[in-house]
């Protein structure tokens, strides 16, 4: 019993130092408290933060560099990225797929982004929307994904976080084409408007509902540049290994 309990221990200060991370924003490259350190903030041993250390190493969450301390590893996504590609090499991806991902996923971080953001997560992403700047598709297109990740953080779950960056990756493509057009944006401001209203009032349910319907508003939209869409989706995938894909957690 131990042994489990050790484990159990251990497997607990893991999942602590990952919220950590996300809490404090920390990127590749960042260094974390000393073994020391973490042991006292958590209240458990140095062999339980040495255990979690180990796995979260093996895990590539964190680097140890030798006489230096611990660091934010330089994450790799393309593990992860592999049963897209397979899926891409066999001609079965498509937007129709990215979409359904997208309307599976996002209501749910919506509505988990509203039980669980921080006041300060609030404040980002009233600033995100309050200082769009709608005539200018470059800047509101890396506004409208600040927001999407920022809401993805929000959850405080890494797996979701890691999975959704993917996803989010390649939804990028749809906002280059969809982007392009004022009035598309101005549909889309409104939705990212009533979503973190939602989000401010801690609304799970509203928060997924609006979220759900922003969803539904860009698939509306993709279908009528279908044509647009399809040409400049495909040319992205034939050149994948180009796409910055790099997680910013």
């Amino acid at each position: 019993m131990g042994s489990l309990d050790g484990n159990r221990k251990a497997n607990i200060v893991a999942n602590e130092i990952i919220d950590l991370i996300l809490k404090s924003d920390m990127k590749p490259g960042d260094k974390l408290p000393s073994e020391r350190e973490l042991a006292q903030r958590f209240g458990v041993g140095r062999p339980s933060v040495r255990e979690a250390v180990s796995a979260l190493v093996i895990s590539g969450i964190i680097d140890i560099h030798q006489g230096d301390g611990l660091y934010v590893s330089d994450l790799d996504v393309d593990k992860l990225m592999m049963p897209f590609r397979l899926c891409m090499d066999l001609g079965k991806f498509n937007y129709e797929q990215l979409m359904e991902i997208r309307e599976l996923f996002e209501p749910a971080a919506a509505e988990m982004a509203a039980r669980l953001i921080t006041d300060e997560q609030i404040e980002e992403v009233e600033a995100i929307v309050r200082n769009s700047n709608l005539e200018n598709p470059y800047s509101f297109a890396e506004d409208d994904r600040k927001l999407h990740t920022t809401i993805f953080k929000a959850t405080g779950n890494y797996l979701f976080l890691l999975i959704m960056q993917i996803v989010d990756n390649l939804a990028s493509l749809s906002r280059e084409v969809t982007g392009r057009y004022l009035e598309v944006r101005k549909v889309v401001h409104q939705d990212h408007i009533r979503i973190v209203q939602a989000l401010k009032k801690r609304d799970e349910k509203a928060a997924g509902e609006y979220m759900k319907q922003h969803i539904e508003h860009i698939r509306m939209i993709m279908d009528l540049n279908e044509d647009v869409f399809k040409s400049e989706f495909l040319k992205v995938i034939q050149n994948m290994d180009s796409v910055d894909l790099k997680v910013d957690p």
